[in-house]
């Protein structure tokens, strides 16, 4: 995944002369950028100090100063500069404010910060709607933390209004596709663990023993061994990716995918159990053995994910675009 690392800042550097006495002076400001630009870094820093130290700069100009320093930092790869002289830059609320929170929010996405990415990326879009490389971005920090349909619904934005890149059709069509990947092996796992759970409340209802509650869960593995080989594949590659961007909001989105796959599994048992009573659940129980050795639970083209089941088999992409 790429970014726009198309940081906001001004080559011609229009600032505002005041024909006063005391008028500011940016032709200092102006080699710094320069410097910039032919990445003399250095020089740059040592010319955009000069330049706030002698060039009586106005509030504005001071502001786009600050701005530069820091995208020069982010320039070098120094996130924790860049952050610091975009801060200076938002507190003298430029009028172009929003392209400051947008520096920042890059940089703190650089950073691996996505929930303070996010947070810069919204108040640039409060100010200014319509940011078409904002959408595309926030849609990437969204992408990253594995929330897909958020990041579908940021690119579909950023499609709305105007932008059309390369980058962007890619993102949409494999952010697509990982939303469908991932209801696939949901789906699959939250079988398995209907198949399990199921089995082991009717155990003692049946008189059985544990090892007749492993039969039954074989039983519908050996039939569904594809797609449940495929689920475990995509899930492994999926987790490790997550948590591989950020430990702790991946460890969050694992524990909650988790327990949404055992809420969902939890809910069919107790439909198929429970749906017409306590008392029944020993004839319920009956059913759901014969049901499982008829085939009822396996996955065939009678699913109405059937297609997608069949995608997630014979899947060849990686979830965050690893090569």
């Amino acid at each position: 995944m790429k970014k726009f690392k198309k940081f906001i800042g001004y080559i011609l550097f229009m600032y505002i002369s005041i024909a006063i006495v005391n008028a500011e002076d940016i032709s200092l400001c102006k080699k710094a950028w320069q410097y910039k630009v032919s990445k003399s870094y250095d020089k740059a820093f040592e010319y955009f100090h000069k330049c706030i130290e002698k060039g009586n700069l106005s509030k504005a100009s001071l502001a786009r100063t600050y701005r530069n320093i820091g995208i020069t930092y982010h320039a070098k790869h120094n996130n924790v500069k860049a952050i610091e002289y975009y801060t200076k830059a938002i507190k003298l609320n430029p009028r172009d404010i929003e392209k400051d929170y947008v520096n920042r929010a890059n940089a703190w996405d650089d950073e691996g910060k996505y929930k303070k990415a996010l947070s810069d990326y919204n108040m640039s879009l409060q100010i200014t709607p319509k940011l078409t490389d904002v959408y595309y971005n926030r849609g990437i920090v969204y992408r990253r933390i594995g929330n897909e349909a958020k990041s579908l619904k940021n690119y579909l934005t950023a499609y709305k209004y105007g932008l059309k890149s390369k980058m962007l059709l890619k993102e949409l069509q494999e952010v697509t596709e990982i939303e469908t990947r991932n209801a696939a092996a949901g789906y699959v796992s939250t079988i398995r663990m209907f198949i399990e759970g199921t089995a082991k409340h009717c155990q003692t209802k049946l008189g059985q023993d544990k090892q007749w509650i492993n039969n039954q869960i074989k039983l519908w593995e050996k039939k569904n061994n594809k797609y449940l080989m495929a689920a475990k594949k995509w899930l492994q590659v999926y987790n490790k990716s997550i948590l591989n961007y950020n430990q702790e909001v991946g460890e969050a989105l694992l524990k909650k995918n988790y327990f949404t796959t055992v809420h969902n599994a939890e809910e069919m048992a107790e439909q198929t159990l429970y749906y017409n009573g306590e008392k029944n659940v020993i004839e319920n129980c009956k059913t759901f053995i014969n049901n499982l050795n008829n085939k009822v639970y396996d996955i065939s083209k009678k699913n109405k994910m059937y297609d997608e089941l069949e995608n997630l088999v014979n899947s060849k992409l990686k979830p965050l675009g690893e090569k």
